[in-house]
């Protein structure tokens, strides 16, 4: 089964092919590192709505796009319905943020659990 990282990481590759771009120049439209850019695009970052919403505005797509399954079976289907519209408020903007500054911590949480043995150690 396909990961959302890696559905989206094919769909962006595909959308920079169209586009004559390069990760680079999607990393600086986008403010983040390259480093922070190769982990997108190899799956080892979590994609978060967020983060979606921001490679969606920096390649002057819709979110769906970056989502769609088209590529892997020819029928139209989205992964997962995600409704970003635009936020305007402040507090709003800094909401959106601390949720994704928590899913972060949630999702690391739940991948340090999933390790298990691996990443445990002694603590000084």
């Amino acid at each position: 089964m396909l990961k959302i990282n890696e559905i989206i990481a094919h769909n962006v590759e595909k959308i920079l092919e169209q586009k004559k771009m390069k990760q680079n120049e999607l990393a600086d439209a986008m403010k983040i590192s390259r480093s922070t850019m190769r982990e997108i695009m190899d799956g080892g970052k979590v994609i978060t709505p967020v983060l979606q919403n921001k490679i969606a505005e920096a390649l002057s797509v819709k979110v769906e796009d970056l989502l769609s399954m088209d590529s892997y079976n020819g029928v139209s289907q989205n992964v997962i319905p995600v409704l970003m519209g635009q936020v305007y408020t402040d507090n709003a903007k800094n909401a959106i943020n601390i949720a994704d500054e928590l899913s972060e911590y949630i999702l690391f949480y739940r991948n340090a659990v999933d390790n298990g043995k691996k990443m445990e150690c002694v603590w000084k």
